[in-house]
């Protein structure tokens, strides 16, 4: 059972924004303001609160690590350029370690003949962070299923 109602693409472009304008935020926008610019863009408030949720939780384990990982040509043929930029971009962010990266190459890697797309890769990242934050849920935490989930 998923932890947030979203564990999709939607969370990690939504992460990815709060990673990439949180000194602007900090400095000239309110919280209010963000929500209002990510509902325009047509995300919803319970996407919003589950990716702000992911982002804190990633934020407070930031493990700014120095240099970047480096594909070798094998790794590479395994992802769409998009898909390796995007695992580059989260990690300089601090928001992949090197093991949830090395997670990822293995899982790819598996697949031989297979080319992941942007999409698969949000989709595998999605599932690695929420997977983190909800270990870092406290015990009690309740947080409202939707009409998807399975009872």
């Amino acid at each position: 059972m998923n932890t947030f109602p979203i564990a999709d693409s939607t969370l990690v472009d939504i992460v990815l924004f709060f990673a990439e304008n949180a000194e602007q935020v900090a400095v000239h926008d309110s919280s209010d303001e963000v929500r209002e610019k990510l509902i325009l863009n047509g995300y919803t408030p319970s996407q919003i609160d589950s990716a702000f949720f992911v982002f804190t939780n990633s934020v407070q384990k930031r493990n700014f690590e120095t240099g970047i990982r480096v594909f070798t040509p094998e790794e590479l043929s395994n992802f769409e350029p998009e898909a390796a930029s995007l695992v580059v971009k989260l990690q300089r962010h601090g928001l992949l370690s090197y093991e949830q990266i090395e997670a990822l190459v293995m899982r790819a890697m598996i697949f031989e003949e297979k080319m992941f797309s942007l999409t698969e890769v949000k989709m595998m990242i999605a599932m690695m962070l929420s997977q983190d934050a909800s270990a870092a849920l406290p015990s009690g935490f309740f947080i409202p299923m939707d009409d998807n989930c399975i009872h």
